[in-house]
């Protein structure tokens, strides 16, 4: 018996991977991007059924990597971020709801829109609204 050569539009390794941490007992699911690096995102300690919402995790985290979106917040600014999520949560709201978060956002972005996300910390937002 032969067998038939995969189709060559599916990848041959892995795309990504859950697994609990030895350390702490946390659940994380990691996704490889297509330029080589390596994005881990972790559960919080108290969510229910850690196992299947890291499943869900890593299949949210290989549907933004296959759209091509930057899942690595390294290289996003609060602006990029603030816009992603207003995108995210803003499906099925009220209209005065988005309309007040979308004011807010601008609010932030004005004043701290350019600043990495590594680099925010509660003294330089406390800064960037005082100063």
């Amino acid at each position: 018996m032969t067998r038939c050569p995969a189709p060559q539009s599916v990848p041959k390794r892995k795309l990504g991977s859950v697994f609990q941490r030895k350390q702490d007992g946390r659940w994380a699911a990691a996704v490889t991007l297509s330029d080589g690096r390596r994005v881990t995102r972790y559960l919080k300690p108290d969510t229910p059924n850690p196992e299947k919402a890291a499943h869900e995790l890593l299949a949210k985290l290989i549907t933004e990597a296959a759209a091509g979106e930057d899942i690595t917040p390294s290289r996003m600014t609060l602006a990029d971020w603030l816009d992603r999520h207003l995108q995210r949560t803003s499906r099925g709201r009220a209209q005065a709801t988005i309309r007040d978060r979308m004011y807010l956002a601008r609010k932030i972005t004005g004043k701290l829109g350019k600043v990495m996300l590594p680099s925010l910390t509660p003294a330089r937002y406390k800064a960037g609204w005082t100063g």
